[in-house]
């Protein structure tokens, strides 16, 4: 049964937490670059991926409503390079704390996750696939970032 148009107007999230996930994952993505010693080049690709990887999934394979967000409104980029910008210039403080990374991975999850299936509800798919749009969405971002360095994705670990 699909959603209701007018429920799903009034359900729309601001695209302010769309572009604080994208922050959110961003640093993560800087951050394992950092610690892996990558080059400015290397450090921008990786927070790229890892900020925009799973609003990319969501929109192009689920909801497929023309070209995805990040590549329509430049505010996405921004928010990459914000991200980008404040893992650099903080990278010594995170260092002597690994667990702001959790926490800062955990918070982007949960956003990513509430976007994905709010935009999925918005374009009018079944509530199982909401959910499944959003799981997508949540865990999309940090499983490209970790695949991308060869890691064991930390959704995998107990």
């Amino acid at each position: 049964m699909p959603a209701d148009p007018l429920i799903a107007q009034s359900v729309a999230l601001p695209i302010s937490i769309d572009l604080g996930a994208t922050v959110l994952f961003s640093i993560t993505g800087a951050m394992v670059a950092i610690r892996r010693h990558y080059d400015a080049v290397g450090v921008f690709v990786l927070a790229l991926a890892s900020g925009l990887g799973g609003g990319l999934l969501r929109d192009g394979l689920f909801i497929q409503n023309g070209p995805p967000a990040a590549m329509r409104d430049p505010s996405y980029m921004i928010a990459v390079i914000v991200g980008c910008v404040a893992a650099i210039f903080s990278s010594n403080m995170w260092n002597g704390c690994p667990g702001h990374f959790l926490i800062i991975d955990a918070l982007g999850t949960g956003a990513d996750g509430v976007v994905g299936a709010s935009k999925a509800f918005g374009a009018g798919l079944a509530i199982p696939a909401c959910i499944f749009v959003g799981v997508v969405n949540a865990v999309g971002s940090g499983l490209i970032r970790d695949v991308l360095v060869r890691e064991e994705p930390l959704l995998s670990k107990p």
